[in-house]
């Protein structure tokens, strides 16, 4: 069975820090909150941060690339994300076919297959 991640804000996580300082067993934190609170403890003694942890990867393409993909679609509609990708990759570190398709996809632009319509006569 997966755990379900809640993200607890920093007030939250504030009070759980304070109330593990005046002494508190995690026991009572817990009936006092109504939430689980040993990660967040936790979190705070090996680091010190009320804040959550940076885990993901950095991004591989700025905001300005970012912008370029999605004008680039916008002035020719008939190109491919593969072509595009392409055009991009005259970069040290290439760009691959997916970060193209998810940089156009949070533009809004998706792709679409044009529908067969009969000829009209």
């Amino acid at each position: 069975m997966a755990k379900i991640q809640i993200q607890i804000s920093v007030e939250i996580r504030s009070a759980i820090i304070i109330f593990r300082k005046e002494g508190y067993s995690l026991r009572n934190v817990v009936s006092k909150l109504k939430m689980g609170v040993q990660r967040t403890i936790r979190r705070f003694e090996s680091s010190g941060c009320l804040k959550e942890l940076q885990s993901r990867r950095p991004r591989i393409t700025s905001k300005a690339e970012d912008i370029r993909i999605q004008i680039t679609c916008k002035f020719n509609r008939r190109l491919t994300a593969l072509q595009i990708r392409a055009d991009l990759n005259h970069r040290s570190t290439p760009i691959s076919l997916t970060t193209v398709k998810r940089r156009l996809r949070a533009g809004g632009l998706n792709g679409y297959i044009a529908v067969r319509k009969s000829l009209l006569s």
